[in-house]
Protein backbone atom coordinates (compact mmCIF):
# COMPACT_ATOMS: atom_id res chain seq x y z
CA UNK A 1 0.00 0.00 0.00
CA UNK A 2 1.52 3.29 -1.29
CA UNK A 3 -0.06 5.36 1.91
CA UNK A 4 1.44 2.98 4.31
CA UNK A 5 4.82 3.21 2.39
CA UNK A 6 4.86 7.02 2.89
CA UNK A 7 3.85 6.57 6.15
CA UNK A 8 7.40 5.10 7.40
CA UNK A 9 9.33 6.72 4.58
CA UNK A 10 8.05 10.00 6.96
CA UNK A 11 9.45 8.30 10.00
CA UNK A 12 12.57 7.54 8.29
CA UNK A 13 12.92 11.09 7.25
CA UNK A 14 12.24 12.30 10.75
CA UNK A 15 15.37 10.05 11.68
CA UNK A 16 12.55 7.65 13.62
CA UNK A 17 13.86 4.21 12.55
CA UNK A 18 14.39 1.69 14.35
CA UNK A 19 18.44 2.18 14.77
CA UNK A 20 18.03 6.19 15.21
CA UNK A 21 15.19 6.83 17.20
CA UNK A 22 16.15 6.17 20.41
CA UNK A 23 18.91 9.56 19.74
CA UNK A 24 16.43 11.50 17.70
CA UNK A 25 13.94 11.37 20.44
CA UNK A 26 16.35 12.74 23.18
CA UNK A 27 17.45 15.63 21.04
CA UNK A 28 13.26 16.77 21.14
CA UNK A 29 11.43 18.67 23.34
CA UNK A 30 8.61 17.57 24.74
CA UNK A 31 6.34 19.83 22.34
CA UNK A 32 8.43 18.46 19.53
CA UNK A 33 7.28 14.85 20.51
CA UNK A 34 3.89 15.96 20.91
CA UNK A 35 3.94 18.23 17.47
CA UNK A 36 5.64 14.96 16.11
CA UNK A 37 2.63 12.38 17.41
CA UNK A 38 -0.06 14.62 15.89
CA UNK A 39 1.25 15.06 12.38
CA UNK A 40 1.74 11.26 12.13
CA UNK A 41 -1.75 10.58 12.99
CA UNK A 42 -3.01 13.12 10.41
CA UNK A 43 -1.05 11.40 7.83
CA UNK A 44 -2.66 8.10 8.53
CA UNK A 45 -4.80 7.22 5.36
CA UNK A 46 -7.97 6.90 5.64
CA UNK A 47 -10.12 3.84 5.50
CA UNK A 48 -11.22 3.24 1.41
CA UNK A 49 -15.44 2.94 1.15
CA UNK A 50 -14.27 -0.50 0.13
CA UNK A 51 -13.53 -1.48 3.49
CA UNK A 52 -17.17 -0.43 5.48
CA UNK A 53 -18.72 -3.29 3.35
CA UNK A 54 -20.00 -5.90 6.09
CA UNK A 55 -18.11 -8.65 6.79
CA UNK A 56 -17.46 -10.83 9.36
CA UNK A 57 -13.77 -10.97 8.98
CA UNK A 58 -12.99 -7.33 9.60
CA UNK A 59 -11.75 -7.00 13.52
CA UNK A 60 -11.47 -4.00 15.72
CA UNK A 61 -8.34 -5.57 18.19
CA UNK A 62 -8.19 -4.13 21.57
CA UNK A 63 -5.55 -2.16 22.31
CA UNK A 64 -3.81 -4.96 24.52
CA UNK A 65 -3.38 -6.82 21.00
CA UNK A 66 -2.55 -4.15 19.02
CA UNK A 67 0.63 -3.73 21.57
CA UNK A 68 -0.87 -1.03 23.69
CA UNK A 69 1.06 -0.39 26.87
CA UNK A 70 -1.83 -2.00 29.44
CA UNK A 71 -1.78 -4.46 31.10
CA UNK A 72 2.02 -4.27 30.57
CA UNK A 73 4.10 -1.56 29.80
CA UNK A 74 7.02 -3.55 28.83
CA UNK A 75 8.17 -3.08 25.30
CA UNK A 76 9.15 -7.14 25.22
CA UNK A 77 5.69 -8.18 26.50
CA UNK A 78 4.15 -5.46 24.31
CA UNK A 79 5.83 -6.82 21.26
CA UNK A 80 4.78 -10.26 21.91
CA UNK A 81 1.37 -9.26 21.58
CA UNK A 82 1.45 -7.67 18.44
CA UNK A 83 3.16 -11.04 17.01
CA UNK A 84 0.46 -12.57 18.09
CA UNK A 85 -1.90 -10.43 16.44
CA UNK A 86 0.56 -10.65 13.78
CA UNK A 87 0.06 -14.11 13.34
CA UNK A 88 -3.57 -14.73 13.49
CA UNK A 89 -4.41 -11.74 10.70
CA UNK A 90 -1.93 -13.32 8.27
CA UNK A 91 -4.03 -16.36 7.86
CA UNK A 92 -7.33 -15.93 9.57
CA UNK A 93 -8.35 -11.98 9.44
CA UNK A 94 -9.46 -10.00 5.89
CA UNK A 95 -8.59 -6.76 8.11
CA UNK A 96 -7.50 -5.85 11.71
CA UNK A 97 -7.89 -2.08 12.77
CA UNK A 98 -5.87 -1.23 15.23
CA UNK A 99 -5.53 2.65 16.77
CA UNK A 100 -2.45 3.76 15.91
CA UNK A 101 0.62 3.29 18.66
CA UNK A 102 1.17 7.02 19.03
CA UNK A 103 -1.28 7.98 21.10
CA UNK A 104 -2.09 11.59 22.22
CA UNK A 105 -2.89 10.46 25.93
CA UNK A 106 1.44 8.92 26.26
CA UNK A 107 3.24 12.06 24.17
CA UNK A 108 6.74 11.11 26.50
CA UNK A 109 9.59 10.26 25.07
CA UNK A 110 9.70 6.47 26.21
CA UNK A 111 5.99 5.87 25.41
CA UNK A 112 6.43 7.35 21.59
CA UNK A 113 10.04 5.51 21.67
CA UNK A 114 8.17 2.15 22.38
CA UNK A 115 5.18 2.26 20.21
CA UNK A 116 7.83 3.53 17.30
CA UNK A 117 9.43 -0.22 17.88
CA UNK A 118 5.29 -1.70 17.58
CA UNK A 119 5.06 0.03 13.93
CA UNK A 120 8.12 -0.66 12.83
CA UNK A 121 7.47 -4.37 13.88
CA UNK A 122 3.89 -4.22 12.01
CA UNK A 123 5.17 -2.47 9.28
CA UNK A 124 4.51 -6.13 6.65
CA UNK A 125 0.99 -6.42 8.09
CA UNK A 126 0.45 -2.73 7.72
CA UNK A 127 1.83 -2.88 3.99
CA UNK A 128 -0.25 -5.49 3.35
CA UNK A 129 -3.12 -4.34 4.18
CA UNK A 130 -4.19 -7.34 6.60
CA UNK A 131 -3.69 -4.32 9.23
CA UNK A 132 -5.18 -0.98 9.11
CA UNK A 133 -4.48 2.24 11.08
CA UNK A 134 -6.99 4.42 12.81
CA UNK A 135 -5.86 7.51 14.36
CA UNK A 136 -5.50 7.64 18.07
CA UNK A 137 -8.78 9.04 19.39
CA UNK A 138 -7.90 12.55 20.31
CA UNK A 139 -10.55 14.88 22.01
CA UNK A 140 -12.82 11.53 22.47
CA UNK A 141 -13.23 12.01 26.24
CA UNK A 142 -14.29 8.37 27.54
CA UNK A 143 -16.10 10.19 30.77
CA UNK A 144 -17.95 12.47 28.11
CA UNK A 145 -18.82 9.66 26.26
CA UNK A 146 -20.43 7.53 28.69
CA UNK A 147 -22.76 10.43 29.79
CA UNK A 148 -23.45 11.34 26.67
CA UNK A 149 -24.81 7.51 26.70
CA UNK A 150 -26.62 8.63 30.19
CA UNK A 151 -24.57 5.39 31.67
CA UNK A 152 -21.84 6.59 33.98
CA UNK A 153 -23.46 5.34 37.06
CA UNK A 154 -24.37 2.37 35.28
CA UNK A 155 -20.62 1.53 34.56
CA UNK A 156 -19.07 2.08 37.61
CA UNK A 157 -21.21 -0.38 39.08
CA UNK A 158 -20.99 -2.68 36.38
CA UNK A 159 -17.14 -2.96 37.05
CA UNK A 160 -17.84 -3.45 40.82
CA UNK A 161 -20.10 -6.01 40.36
CA UNK A 162 -17.87 -7.82 37.25
CA UNK A 163 -14.51 -7.70 39.70
CA UNK A 164 -16.32 -8.39 43.10
CA UNK A 165 -15.71 -12.27 42.00
CA UNK A 166 -12.30 -11.20 42.23
CA UNK A 167 -11.78 -9.07 45.40
CA UNK A 168 -11.10 -12.26 47.59
CA UNK A 169 -8.27 -12.99 45.44
CA UNK A 170 -6.95 -9.32 45.09
CA UNK A 171 -3.99 -8.22 47.23
CA UNK A 172 -3.25 -4.71 47.76
CA UNK A 173 0.05 -3.59 49.70
CA UNK A 174 2.26 0.27 49.06
CA UNK A 175 5.55 0.81 49.94
CA UNK A 176 8.24 3.28 49.42
CA UNK A 177 9.18 3.17 45.11
CA UNK A 178 12.68 2.29 45.00
CA UNK A 179 13.27 4.23 41.76
CA UNK A 180 11.70 7.54 42.76
CA UNK A 181 12.52 9.00 46.12
CA UNK A 182 9.70 10.42 48.07
CA UNK A 183 7.04 8.53 45.64
CA UNK A 184 5.01 5.32 46.60
CA UNK A 185 4.53 2.60 45.33
CA UNK A 186 0.82 0.87 45.27
CA UNK A 187 1.25 -3.26 44.14
CA UNK A 188 -1.93 -5.33 42.98
CA UNK A 189 -1.60 -9.00 42.96
CA UNK A 190 -4.55 -10.97 41.75
CA UNK A 191 -5.65 -13.62 39.22
CA UNK A 192 -3.80 -13.61 35.72
CA UNK A 193 -6.89 -12.82 33.50
CA UNK A 194 -7.11 -9.27 35.13
CA UNK A 195 -3.15 -8.77 35.78
CA UNK A 196 -0.80 -9.85 33.15
CA UNK A 197 1.95 -11.55 35.41
CA UNK A 198 -0.27 -11.96 38.24
CA UNK A 199 0.89 -8.47 39.63
CA UNK A 200 0.38 -4.70 38.61
CA UNK A 201 2.56 -1.45 39.86
CA UNK A 202 1.57 2.35 40.46
CA UNK A 203 3.37 5.39 41.59
CA UNK A 204 1.56 7.76 43.36
CA UNK A 205 2.97 11.22 45.42
CA UNK A 206 2.16 10.49 49.04
CA UNK A 207 -0.68 12.22 48.99
CA UNK A 208 -2.57 9.96 45.84
CA UNK A 209 -1.21 7.08 47.90
CA UNK A 210 -3.11 8.45 51.30
CA UNK A 211 -6.55 8.62 49.00
CA UNK A 212 -5.82 5.46 47.84
CA UNK A 213 -5.01 3.91 51.21
CA UNK A 214 -8.28 4.85 52.15
CA UNK A 215 -10.24 2.90 49.33
CA UNK A 216 -12.10 -0.23 49.50
CA UNK A 217 -10.72 -2.93 47.34
CA UNK A 218 -13.60 -2.91 45.39
CA UNK A 219 -12.93 0.37 43.89
CA UNK A 220 -8.98 -0.19 43.40
CA UNK A 221 -10.35 -2.94 41.30
CA UNK A 222 -12.68 -1.45 39.55
CA UNK A 223 -10.16 1.77 38.68
CA UNK A 224 -7.93 -0.79 37.25
CA UNK A 225 -10.50 -2.55 35.01
CA UNK A 226 -11.09 0.67 33.75
CA UNK A 227 -9.16 -0.11 30.50
CA UNK A 228 -10.84 -2.42 29.59
CA UNK A 229 -14.07 -0.96 29.48
CA UNK A 230 -12.82 1.80 28.22
CA UNK A 231 -11.35 -0.60 25.24
CA UNK A 232 -14.94 -1.24 24.86
CA UNK A 233 -16.67 1.88 24.58
CA UNK A 234 -13.78 2.59 21.86
CA UNK A 235 -14.29 -0.37 19.40
CA UNK A 236 -18.01 0.66 19.59
CA UNK A 237 -17.10 4.08 18.54
CA UNK A 238 -14.93 2.16 15.63
CA UNK A 239 -17.39 -0.26 14.95
CA UNK A 240 -20.44 2.02 14.45
CA UNK A 241 -18.00 3.56 12.22
CA UNK A 242 -16.37 0.79 10.28
CA UNK A 243 -18.97 -2.12 10.62
CA UNK A 244 -16.19 -4.93 12.34
CA UNK A 245 -16.40 -7.46 14.99
CA UNK A 246 -14.84 -7.28 17.98
CA UNK A 247 -11.75 -9.41 18.38
CA UNK A 248 -9.99 -10.14 22.03
CA UNK A 249 -8.15 -12.15 23.94
CA UNK A 250 -9.21 -11.36 27.08
CA UNK A 251 -11.92 -13.17 29.12
CA UNK A 252 -12.98 -10.54 31.35
CA UNK A 253 -13.90 -8.64 28.08
CA UNK A 254 -16.87 -10.60 27.94
CA UNK A 255 -17.72 -11.01 31.32
CA UNK A 256 -17.86 -7.16 31.43
CA UNK A 257 -20.20 -7.37 28.49
CA UNK A 258 -22.34 -10.56 29.75
CA UNK A 259 -22.99 -8.46 33.27
CA UNK A 260 -25.59 -6.57 30.45
CA UNK A 261 -27.36 -9.19 29.41
CA UNK A 262 -30.69 -11.02 30.22
CA UNK A 263 -30.45 -14.77 31.01
CA UNK A 264 -31.91 -15.97 28.26
CA UNK A 265 -28.98 -14.17 25.94
CA UNK A 266 -26.25 -15.92 28.41
CA UNK A 267 -27.86 -19.53 27.75
CA UNK A 268 -28.46 -18.90 24.15
CA UNK A 269 -24.64 -17.37 23.84
CA UNK A 270 -23.45 -20.26 26.24
CA UNK A 271 -24.96 -23.22 23.83
CA UNK A 272 -23.14 -21.41 21.31
CA UNK A 273 -20.00 -20.69 22.69
CA UNK A 274 -20.03 -24.36 23.27
CA UNK A 275 -21.20 -25.29 20.36
CA UNK A 276 -18.71 -23.85 18.19
CA UNK A 277 -15.85 -24.25 19.94
CA UNK A 278 -12.73 -24.80 17.70
CA UNK A 279 -9.33 -24.66 17.63
CA UNK A 280 -7.37 -22.92 14.61
CA UNK A 281 -3.84 -24.01 13.54
CA UNK A 282 -1.06 -21.37 14.81
CA UNK A 283 2.46 -21.07 13.63
CA UNK A 284 4.75 -19.65 16.06
CA UNK A 285 8.27 -19.42 14.81
CA UNK A 286 7.66 -18.59 11.23
CA UNK A 287 8.72 -15.25 9.68
CA UNK A 288 5.93 -13.02 9.36
CA UNK A 289 6.89 -12.03 5.82
CA UNK A 290 6.06 -15.68 4.59
CA UNK A 291 2.89 -16.09 6.40
CA UNK A 292 1.52 -13.59 4.44
CA UNK A 293 3.01 -14.82 0.90
CA UNK A 294 1.14 -18.05 2.41
CA UNK A 295 -1.87 -16.42 2.59
CA UNK A 296 -1.55 -15.01 -0.89
CA UNK A 297 -0.75 -18.22 -2.21
CA UNK A 298 -3.08 -20.23 -0.60
CA UNK A 299 -5.58 -18.18 -0.21
CA UNK A 300 -8.77 -20.13 -1.10
CA UNK A 301 -8.37 -22.83 1.71
CA UNK A 302 -8.50 -19.95 4.26
CA UNK A 303 -11.23 -18.23 2.70
CA UNK A 304 -13.48 -21.50 2.50
CA UNK A 305 -13.04 -21.66 6.06
CA UNK A 306 -14.46 -17.86 7.07
CA UNK A 307 -17.12 -19.06 4.31
CA UNK A 308 -17.71 -22.34 6.27
CA UNK A 309 -17.92 -20.07 9.64
CA UNK A 310 -20.16 -17.50 8.52
CA UNK A 311 -22.77 -20.19 6.83
CA UNK A 312 -22.91 -21.58 10.13
CA UNK A 313 -23.75 -18.76 11.95
CA UNK A 314 -25.79 -17.08 9.88
CA UNK A 315 -28.28 -20.79 10.31
CA UNK A 316 -27.82 -20.89 14.05
CA UNK A 317 -30.45 -18.47 14.40
CA UNK A 318 -32.62 -21.00 13.30
CA UNK A 319 -30.94 -23.95 14.83
CA UNK A 320 -31.81 -25.25 18.36
CA UNK A 321 -29.08 -25.83 21.05
CA UNK A 322 -29.10 -29.45 21.08
CA UNK A 323 -28.28 -29.06 17.14
CA UNK A 324 -25.58 -26.38 17.20
CA UNK A 325 -22.42 -28.88 17.27
CA UNK A 326 -23.74 -31.36 14.73
CA UNK A 327 -24.43 -27.80 12.51
CA UNK A 328 -20.76 -25.95 13.20
CA UNK A 329 -19.53 -30.10 12.45
CA UNK A 330 -21.04 -30.56 9.35
CA UNK A 331 -20.27 -27.08 7.99
CA UNK A 332 -16.86 -25.63 9.51
CA UNK A 333 -14.90 -28.95 10.96
CA UNK A 334 -13.98 -30.41 7.23
CA UNK A 335 -12.19 -27.00 6.24
CA UNK A 336 -10.56 -26.65 9.25
CA UNK A 337 -8.56 -29.75 8.45
CA UNK A 338 -8.02 -28.71 4.79
CA UNK A 339 -6.51 -25.57 6.25
CA UNK A 340 -3.96 -27.67 8.43
CA UNK A 341 -3.31 -29.76 4.99
CA UNK A 342 -2.72 -26.25 3.73
CA UNK A 343 -0.04 -25.48 5.84
CA UNK A 344 1.46 -29.27 5.92
CA UNK A 345 1.93 -29.34 2.56
CA UNK A 346 3.68 -25.63 3.04
CA UNK A 347 6.47 -27.44 5.46
CA UNK A 348 9.35 -26.60 2.87
CA UNK A 349 8.32 -23.04 1.92
CA UNK A 350 8.02 -22.05 5.31
CA UNK A 351 10.64 -24.01 7.13
CA UNK A 352 13.20 -23.59 3.96
CA UNK A 353 13.56 -27.41 4.52
CA UNK A 354 11.96 -30.97 4.49
CA UNK A 355 13.77 -31.65 7.55
CA UNK A 356 13.03 -29.11 10.15
CA UNK A 357 10.13 -29.68 12.07
CA UNK A 358 7.33 -27.51 11.78
CA UNK A 359 5.75 -26.53 15.15
CA UNK A 360 2.12 -25.98 14.87
CA UNK A 361 0.64 -24.51 17.67
CA UNK A 362 -2.85 -23.74 18.41
CA UNK A 363 -5.32 -20.97 18.70
CA UNK A 364 -8.35 -21.83 21.34
CA UNK A 365 -11.57 -19.42 19.28
CA UNK A 366 -14.64 -18.73 20.61
CA UNK A 367 -17.28 -17.39 18.78
CA UNK A 368 -20.44 -15.23 20.51
CA UNK A 369 -22.93 -13.79 18.86
CA UNK A 370 -25.27 -11.22 20.45
CA UNK A 371 -29.19 -12.45 20.24
CA UNK A 372 -30.93 -10.68 23.13
CA UNK A 373 -31.75 -7.07 24.11
CA UNK A 374 -29.39 -5.06 26.11
CA UNK A 375 -30.91 -2.93 28.76
CA UNK A 376 -32.37 0.29 26.95
CA UNK A 377 -30.20 3.08 28.87
CA UNK A 378 -26.93 0.91 27.18
CA UNK A 379 -28.79 0.03 24.15
CA UNK A 380 -26.24 2.16 22.49
CA UNK A 381 -23.35 1.74 24.11
CA UNK A 382 -23.37 -1.85 23.01
CA UNK A 383 -25.76 -2.51 19.99
CA UNK A 384 -22.74 -3.50 18.08
CA UNK A 385 -21.41 -6.89 20.02
CA UNK A 386 -22.42 -9.89 21.76
CA UNK A 387 -21.30 -11.58 24.90
CA UNK A 388 -20.55 -15.01 26.56
CA UNK A 389 -19.85 -16.03 30.42
CA UNK A 390 -15.84 -17.08 30.40
CA UNK A 391 -16.31 -18.06 33.53
CA UNK A 392 -14.71 -21.01 35.36
CA UNK A 393 -16.30 -23.78 33.40
CA UNK A 394 -15.69 -22.30 30.11
CA UNK A 395 -11.93 -21.83 30.94
CA UNK A 396 -11.80 -25.58 31.95
CA UNK A 397 -13.56 -26.94 28.84
CA UNK A 398 -10.83 -24.82 26.46
CA UNK A 399 -8.04 -26.62 28.50
CA UNK A 400 -9.97 -29.84 28.07
CA UNK A 401 -10.00 -29.56 24.72
CA UNK A 402 -6.42 -28.22 24.26
CA UNK A 403 -5.63 -31.64 26.11
CA UNK A 404 -6.57 -33.53 23.30
CA UNK A 405 -4.84 -31.18 20.48
CA UNK A 406 -1.15 -31.04 18.73
CA UNK A 407 -0.66 -27.81 20.28
CA UNK A 408 2.35 -27.35 22.28
CA UNK A 409 1.11 -23.82 23.42
CA UNK A 410 -2.52 -22.64 23.31
CA UNK A 411 -3.06 -18.73 22.15
CA UNK A 412 -7.21 -17.58 23.01
CA UNK A 413 -9.02 -15.16 20.41
CA UNK A 414 -12.37 -14.67 21.35
CA UNK A 415 -14.76 -13.00 18.27
CA UNK A 416 -17.81 -11.35 19.00
CA UNK A 417 -20.23 -10.44 15.95
CA UNK A 418 -21.93 -8.22 14.80
CA UNK A 419 -26.39 -8.76 15.16
CA UNK A 420 -27.37 -7.25 12.23
CA UNK A 421 -24.09 -9.14 10.11
CA UNK A 422 -25.34 -12.63 11.02
CA UNK A 423 -28.88 -12.68 12.85
CA UNK A 424 -30.50 -11.43 10.24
Amino acid sequence: MEEIVLLFEYLNQRGLTLNRAIRTLSKWTLKEVEDFVSEFNEMIPEIPDTFLKEHIFNFGATSEMSGGDFPCRALSCRMDKVDELARFASIYADTVLIESPLSHDDCDHESVFDAIQVLWHMRPLLEAGLIRLVPSTEGICMDCFRKHHGIEGSLVDLLKRVGKAYTEDLKVTFSPDPHEPGSIMMKLEGPKNLFEHGTSLYTFSSEEAAYWRRRRKSTILADHMSPMLNDIIRHTYLSDKYSISYLTRREVDFEIIQALNDEESERRNMALYQAFLHHLPFLQEVPIRKLITLRQNEGEAFQVYRNALTTALRRSSSTGDADLRELFNDVVGTEIARMEQTIKSSKKFLTGSLAVDLVVASAAVGVGLFTGVLPKELGNLLSFGGALKFATEVKSKIEQVSKDSLAIRKNDYYFLWRLKKIAQ
